[in-house]
């Protein structure tokens, strides 16, 4: 036990904090590959942006060699790589009709073909000869030539589509992650009864439990392996359409996201008291129940909202906190 008995039942709650979102975050990880909400919210795009009066110009795309994967016939898969949609989209709308097995080796031809393709939208067709057009400006701008025009039009293309991507992981987040976040939350503060209020009590009665906690953090803060683990998560966080799980991956995350569970549960249930427990409601009698309710829905609820900030929000606090314990009492000065 320390001499700041404060910070060590901060860092403690803030370590619960933290095991808790792990065991959120590798829960949404899983049901996110499980419902191929990636590879739904990249087909809707794909529609949305490719087809028109009927062309299903996005189902050749997505049944396109350079592009499927191990995703079913219409379906897209979870990734498509800037290069790979780059190359199906031009294959499918570039070539002679007349001529499918031909090559097109020079800028002018697709722009004639662009032009000419009844399959693509009209504003994604104007952009397409927009860019045409300018890497063609570009290419006889340039003295060295080490690019041809064909290079410089794939370029403008490859950017506009890592920039869509940049958006709908946006969209994604918004329209699955968070849900997932938010459910699991309150299923997770449900099952395992973490009432905040009843934490922060207990650890306060507790010093020699929250001491624990607190060194244990302190342990986790230093330990190299956690801090890749949460680097890598905050980078999945911020670029969640970005992925690319075969089904080999998928069970490889599962079995590492299980373990990753069962060991935050594992700490967790050796530091502090979890789960209902019918002795908690046995002395409550009269009005005592008003605010036992009362307590009981602000602690689950505050709970809730600490997971929901994740668990590389409460992997740096706990870093911050742990670097102001250690740094002790200041020195009485000399007299």
């Amino acid at each position: 036990m320390t001499s700041f008995p404060i910070l060590d039942l901060v860092l403690g709650m803030i370590f619960i904090y933290f095991l808790l979102s792990i065991i959120s975050n590798a829960i949404i990880e899983m049901a996110m590959q499980y419902t191929r909400a990636r590879a739904e919210v990249l087909e809707k795009w794909l529609k949305s942006v490719l087809d028109e009066n009927g062309s299903e110009l996005s189902k050749l795309i997505m049944n396109h060699t350079a592009v499927k994967v191990l995703s079913k016939v219409d379906k897209s898969p979870s990734y498509i790589g800037a290069k790979n949609f780059t190359t199906a989209l031009l294959d499918k709308i570039t070539k002679d009709p007349n001529s499918p097995n031909s090559l097109v080796s020079d800028l002018a031809t697709m722009e004639k073909n662009i032009a000419a393709s009844k399959m693509l939208p009209k504003e994604m067709q104007s952009m397409l000869l927009l860019y045409a057009s300018e890497a063609k400006t570009n290419f006889a701008a340039i003295s060295v030539k080490t690019k041809g025009e064909i290079d410089l039009f794939r370029e403008k293309i490859e950017s506009w589509y890592d920039a869509s991507m940049e958006r709908l992981t946006g969209n994604l987040k918004q329209d699955y992650a968070r849900k997932f976040t938010w459910a699991t939350a309150i299923v997770i503060t449900l099952v395992a009864n973490a009432d905040s209020i009843s934490l922060a009590k207990y650890l306060y009665d507790n010093p020699t439990a929250s001491a624990k906690l607190a060194s244990q953090a302190t342990a986790i803060a230093q330990n190299e392996e956690m801090k890749a683990k949460m680097e890598a998560l905050k980078a999945q966080l911020a670029d969640t359409t970005n992925q690319a799980i075969e089904m080999d991956t998928l069970i490889l995350v599962m079995k590492e996201n299980s373990q990753l569970i069962k060991e935050s549960a594992s700490n967790l249930q050796s530091s502090i008291p979890l789960g209902w427990n019918k002795h908690e409601f046995r002395h409550i009698k009269g009005w005592g129940w008003i605010w036992f309710f009362l307590s009981k829905f602000f602690g689950l609820t505050a709970t809730v909202l600490a997971i929901s900030m994740g668990a590389p929000f409460w992997f740096d606090m706990i870093n911050k906190v742990a670097n102001l314990r250690n740094t002790g009492a200041k020195p009485e000065p000399n007299k």
